[in-house]
């Protein structure tokens, strides 16, 4: 294992998911301009709590993801746009740690691509279940991609490496 995937933060997935909840509520309350903030104000005084819509929406789309005729195109959506744009603010920040990790999403995310081109993406609830994994691989809050490559592709490929220096 490479030393960038050893030093990565072991992250324990329940806390990155709580970590990850935390960081939307305090998303939800920020200001985000008079427009916007006038718009939230009246649902604050109608006494629903901000993070209630948007779990409230997260279902939706999680509903859509299993029903929906464009379930590709939003799954993509949901997984390219912030791992793509991650990636280009990491280029160029030159952060190693995240880049591992976001070198390892997107092995991950190109393995999902391989399955979207087959029948797998005619079951039921298929995307809805990758968009989710991959949200959890991209999420910084869960270090899912080192996680997966840690407890699983590492092993996995020194045990193939293994075998075939046997033959």
């Amino acid at each position: 294992m490479s030393s960038a995937a050893s030093e990565a933060t072991s992250v324990n997935p329940v806390e990155g998911v709580k970590k990850a909840h935390a960081n939307l509520v305090a998303s939800l309350y920020k200001s985000y301009g008079a427009l916007l903030d006038e718009q939230l104000k009246k649902l604050d005084q109608a006494g629903v709590k901000r993070e209630h819509v948007a779990y409230g929406l997260i279902g939706l789309v999680s509903l859509y993801l299993i029903w929906g005729q464009q379930a590709f195109f939003v799954s993509m959506l949901i997984t390219f746009t912030y791992p793509a744009t991650a990636s280009v603010q990491t280029v160029r920040s030159k952060n190693g740690g995240e880049a591992l990790n976001l070198l390892l999403y997107w092995v991950m995310f190109g393995f999902f691509a391989l399955l979207d081109s087959s029948s797998i993406c005619l079951l039921p609830a298929y995307f809805l279940v990758k968009t989710v994994f991959l949200v959890f691989l991209f999420l910084p809050q869960t270090q899912g991609a080192t996680l997966i490559y840690q407890k699983l592709i590492d092993p996995l490929a020194r045990a193939v490496e293994g075998f075939a220096k046997k033959k």
